[in-house]
């Protein structure tokens, strides 16, 4: 009886779920980094606004509701 090539399969898959965690593991850490490059530019523009409006006190969104 010849027996079915299960090695070349497995290996397959075995490459397939290895490429599948790269993936995983690449988009979460743009999304981990999206969160401090918003939050750097966020403070970069309120420099900006300061620089630009010395005087003026800013309120947060939440704080004036």
């Amino acid at each position: 009886m010849i027996k079915p090539n299960t090695g070349r399969i497995k290996a397959r898959g075995q490459s397939v779920l290895e490429y599948t965690l790269l993936i995983i593991t690449v988009a979460s850490a743009f999304i981990t980094m999206n969160l401090y490059i918003r939050r750097a530019v966020n403070a970069r523009l309120h420099n900006i606004e300061l620089e630009v409006n010395p005087g003026v006190m800013i309120q947060n969104v939440t704080e004036a509701k």
